[in-house]
C-alpha cells in the first residue's frame, strides 16, 4: 500500500459519519459502443441527444430530472445496442442520471464543459 492509499483509507476511517465519494476510472473500448448519448445536465431538466455509429438521431428532446423517465430513455436506447452516456456535470445535478444510467447497464463517461468548446 503506498502513501497516497494509506492517507486515503486513514481518512476514510476517521471520518466514519461523513457522505464519502469514490470515483473510479475505467476505460472503454469505444469500438463496442453502438449509442452515443450527450446529456447537458440541468437542475430541474437536462437535454439528450442520442445517435447511432451512422449519425442517425434517436434522441434529441429534453427530459426531466425523473428516473422513471431516464430509464425509460435509457432503455429504449439500449434495445439498439450499447450506450455511452456522455455527462457535462456527473456530480450534484448530474448524479441521478448517471446513477440511473449505470443501473439501466450504460457505460458513462464525464466530458469536462471546457473540453467541449
Amino acid at each position: 500500500m503506498d502513501a497516497r492509499t494509506r492517507r486515503h483509507t486513514t481518512d476514510l476511517q476517521n471520518r466514519p459519519d461523513e457522505e464519502v465519494s469514490v470515483t473510479t476510472t475505467t476505460l472503454v473500448d469505444t469500438g463496442q459502443i453502438q449509442i452515443w448519448c450527450g446529456l447537458d445536465v440541468g437542475k430541474e431538466e437536462h437535454h439528450a441527444c442520442a445517435l447511432d455509429a451512422a449519425g442517425t438521431k434517436l434522441f434529441d428532446k429534453p427530459l426531466p430530472q425523473d428516473e422513471t423517465r431516464l430509464r425509460e430513455v435509457f432503455g429504449k436506447l439500449l434495445a439498439h445496442g450499447r450506450v455511452l452516456v456522455i455527462v457535462d456535470q456527473p456530480n450534484t445535478v448530474g448524479a441521478l442520471p448517471v446513477a440511473v444510467a449505470r443501473d439501466a447497464g450504460c457505460d458513462v463517461a464525464y466530458l469536462s464543459g471546457l473540453a467541449m468548446r
